[in-house]
């Protein structure tokens, strides 16, 4: 491309710069900026250092004419280079995109990923989680030939905190007992989630049926000496859990079948407490 003065360049630059956020006109002799708010400035390390050093492609469109292209989490950039003469002059037309997401993007889209999975009164991991890791994790202690426990817990006569001291206090109750589950809980050990209401759930991969026991026992006392402190006033409560562990060779045809195990342990640790007037452990 040959063009007859700076004044026709200026008129191409125009035009590119609709389409483009970045335009330099560089002299290919001596790689300076002889064309925008740059001027004058060296052109290689702009050029290679910053922004080559990262590109994947580079796509050859005839003698001299190179589109690079590159893209990460943040950006997508591109860069083309045009040979061209002005007047007797031996320059390069270097035509920059880069199309950049701001960090407040970023940070949006991963907190909007958090909130997807995330329960909004207790903080713990949500239903939406459970139904995604749960059958992954169920998959990877099979793989790995490992058992795999679930707790199942639910909060004895949970309806009358909320009759008799209203929905807040019920809430700074559920709120204390995410606290205490994810204290006893270690993420490396497993993980903890709200099932719904007044019911939570514990996945432990790789734990055995009496270890995954020992831990809903000490759970189950942690919860029953615990005074939860609330604006109207101290509430102590009980809890009763279901325990169900399974392995490759006694596996669920599904997760919902697991879940229903221990769901079914629950409700018969709650009604032997119930029977006992609340003098046998809520646990089976």
């Amino acid at each position: 491309m040959v063009l007859e003065s700076l004044s026709d360049v200026k008129n191409l630059l125009c035009v590119l710069r609709a389409f483009s956020s970045s335009v330099y006109l560089v002299d290919s002799n001596c790689g300076l900026i002889l064309y925008d708010d740059l001027q004058g400035l060296n052109s290689e390390g702009l050029f290679e250092s910053s922004l080559e050093g990262s590109f994947d492609y580079q796509i050859l469109f005839g003698p001299d004419v190179t589109l690079s292209v590159s893209a990460d989490d943040s950006a997508i950039c591109s860069i083309v280079r045009i040979p061209l003469v002005v007047g007797e002059r031996a320059c390069t037309l270097v035509w920059t995109r880069r199309t950049s997401r701001p960090e407040e993007e970023i940070e949006d889209e991963n907190l909007s990923r958090e909130t997807v999975y995330t329960d909004f009164l207790t903080h713990l991991y949500n239903r939406r989680y459970i139904d995604l890791r749960l059958p992954a994790d169920l998959q990877s202690c099979f793989e790995q030939d490992q058992p795999m426990s679930v707790l199942f817990i639910d909060i004895d006569y949970f309806k009358k905190i909320n009759d008799h001291n209203g929905h807040v206090a019920g809430d700074c109750v559920l709120h204390g007992i995410a606290v205490l589950l994810q204290k006893m809980v270690p993420a490396k050990s497993g993980w903890v989630a709200r099932y719904g209401g007044d019911e939570f759930l514990v996945c432990l991969p790789g734990w055995e049926s009496d270890s995954a026991k020992q831990i809903a026992c000490r759970i189950r006392d942690s919860i029953r000496g615990h005074v939860f402190r609330t604006t109207y006033g101290e509430i102590a409560i009980t809890c009763s859990i279901g325990v169900e562990t399974v392995t490759a060779d006694c596996a669920p045809k599904a997760v919902d079948e697991l879940i229903y195990l221990a769901d079914k342990k629950l409700y018969q640790a709650k009604k032997r407490w119930k029977r006992s007037g609340g003098m046998t452990r809520g646990l089976k």
